[in-house]
């Protein structure tokens, strides 16, 4: 016969998986693999002593508090319209206030496209907020976002972007000229041609 010595690991999963002794086996046999061998592994695995009563009761209650815990709760909870403005890298914007905020960013982004026709960029820059102000800036060739509560916060949030943009980035920025506005109610108004409209 052959020599016995340590057995290896495969050859003791082996061993288990064809119901055979771990001391039994002569030498290392490499053992097959693909699902031949997970078909003999399996029931080994799910033998009645080793699903003992009590593991299968800790199994189900955690699986039970798991699924309780990941109950689906909104991590935000929108209770009233929400306002977007959207501007893409050519200064076209697009806003709209609704109840849903997917619905508004996809008004938004439509009427964006609208203005120029353009197919591609009007999701670049976007802003939202819930019963507030949007403010859209250009800067030359940049564009700003800003919100607040009321419209002196959003114009003071716009020059307060602006002024990081120019320490941080872009010393030499242009100044900036306020585009449009999104008050609470969805009014947007055009500051480029004085154009109030309602949403």
């Amino acid at each position: 016969m052959g020599r016995r010595g340590p057995v290896p690991d495969e050859a003791r999963l082996d061993a288990i998986a064809t119901g055979t002794k771990a001391s039994d086996t002569v030498g290392w046999n490499p053992p097959s693999r693909g699902r031949a061998s997970m078909k003999r592994l399996m029931p080994s695995l799910l033998k009645p002593s080793l699903l003992k009563p009590r593991l299968l009761v800790r199994l189900l209650v955690l699986l039970g508090a798991v699924c309780w815990a990941s109950a689906a709760t909104p991590a935000v909870t929108i209770t009233g319209f929400m306002s977007v403005l959207t501007m893409s890298h050519d200064g076209s914007w697009g806003a709209d206030t609704q109840l849903s905020l997917d619905d508004a960013l996809q008004n938004a982004i439509a009427r964006c496209k609208k203005m120029r026709g353009l197919k591609l960029g009007c999701g670049g820059y976007v802003i939202s907020i819930e019963h507030g102000w949007l403010l859209g800036s250009r800067c030359g060739t940049r564009s700003i976002l800003a919100s607040g509560a009321t419209r002196d916060e959003a114009e003071a949030d716009a020059d307060l972007r602006a002024g990081i943009m120019r320490r941080d980035y872009v010393p030499n920025l242009p100044a900036c000229q306020r585009v449009v506005f999104v008050d609470p109610n969805g009014t947007i108004e055009d500051a480029g041609n004085g154009a109030v409209s309602a949403r």
